[in-house]
């Protein structure tokens, strides 16, 4: 059932208020999109709402941000409960009446499933945040997806590959709109970032010390062991050096066994969820994305944001985001040596690194910030509300 947060729900006539929908209020890739794409649209008038499944370590945040939330139980929104999605669909086409929604924004696939003939029966337009493509979707999952394709307003997509994956489903290109990515800062509103990245490294005892980091959840598609296998390599060449893995999840226990196992457990910092991620990030040397599946991954945007050296598997949108060579490392998936020695050629040729890193922050501050992305939304939403979409 619903548990709607007490916060204020009221907002002046000519704001479009919008429903969030996501599954879990964890640290995740689709959770720091949502809260991000909030923030931004407030300067637009916009008054959001987020529907959720489960709390996590997001919850707070979004409590801070005086977000009025309605928390659905854990057991909806799930296709191992149809009958208690059902339920959940029928409340939430009576939170969008009782609220007055005016538009929802689904942005992950199994609440856009359930929402939108929530959406629908309501009368409201529906947007989709498409993150990726769906290789590893279920045998059965094209035939809702075209499907519910009919019914949804507009899609947001953050690269080619997605765009190219939705038109299969029968959309037309005037209903598709790639908007990538992004962050909300820039090295200019963080004047203390370098002070932070020394307090990190004090704080893990690596002053001096060659520092190379993953940030991410501690799951197969992060690519977490293939990490630790290049590190076990990059410790061959760079005597000095020392890894670093934030993030949680359920291989957690299995990787730093493997850490272990390849000799490394004194070489490797397990900082869980760190509560200063960029202030973490701007104390590497180099960031790692190591990924065998991706959208448009925010750590790689934020690692270009802070003027981090990057070296990353060319998944998903990677390739869309970074040139080889030009903004940073771009290797092939699931090849630990591929990473390892372009680990090492940025480590050895510092200056080169730091050109890299140079034209990676001009760029993201360029095309990947929050103030552009929120606004092109919100001419989304305007767009379908108006009904000229």
């Amino acid at each position: 059932m619903f548990f709607p947060s007490s916060a204020n729900t009221t907002s002046k006539a000519n704001k479009i208020r919008v429903l969030h929908v996501i599954n879990a209020l964890d640290h995740g890739g689709a959770e720091v999109y949502a809260m991000q794409l909030i923030v931004g649209l407030r300067v637009h008038g916009v008054d959001s709402h987020l529907a959720f499944t489960h709390q996590g370590t997001m919850t707070n945040r979004a409590a801070r941000l005086g977000v009025p939330m309605a928390h659905v139980s854990r057991h909806l929104f799930s296709f191992r409960s149809p009958l208690r999605s059902l339920l959940a669909m029928v409340r939430l086409y009576q939170y969008i009446r009782r609220q007055g929604i005016r538009v929802v924004h689904a942005h992950i696939f199994e609440p856009y499933f359930w929402v939108a003939p929530a959406a629908w029966f309501a009368g409201v337009p529906l947007i989709r945040t498409v993150v990726g493509t769906r290789r590893d979707a279920q045998w059965w999952a094209p035939l809702p997806e075209r499907l519910l394709a009919r019914i949804t307003t507009a899609f947001v997509v953050f690269s080619g590959a997605s765009k190219a994956e939705i038109k299969g489903f029968g959309v037309e290109d005037r209903r598709i709109h790639t908007i990538p990515n992004g962050v909300s800062f820039n090295l200019g509103t963080l004047p203390d970032i370098d002070d932070r990245a020394r307090f990190v490294k004090e704080t893990l005892g690596l002053s001096g010390k060659f520092v190379v980091g993953f940030v991410g959840r501690l799951h197969w598609m992060k690519g977490p062991t293939v990490f630790l296998e290049a590190a076990e390599r990059i410790a061959k060449h760079i005597p000095d050096v020392h890894f670093v893995m934030d993030g949680v999840g359920p291989m957690d226990a299995e990787v730093r066994q493997s850490a272990r196992g390849l000799g490394l457990a004194d070489r490797v910092s397990f900082t869980g969820l760190s509560e200063d991620v960029l202030g973490l990030i701007r104390s590497f040397d180099v960031l790692v994305l190591s990924s065998f599946s991706e959208g448009m991954p925010t750590v790689l945007l934020e690692a270009m944001g802070l003027g981090v050296p990057v070296v990353a598997t060319s998944v998903g949108s990677v390739p869309e985001v970074i040139r080889d060579r030009v903004h940073g490392r771009v290797v092939l998936p699931r090849i630990p040596e591929a990473i390892s020695h372009a680990v090492v050629d940025l480590l050895n040729s510092p200056d080169e690194a730091s050109k890299m890193a140079r034209r990676a922050r001009k760029r993201c501050d360029e095309f990947f910030h929050f103030s552009e992305i929120s606004r092109r939304v919100h001419a989304v939403y305007v767009a379908a509300n108006s009904g000229t979409q």
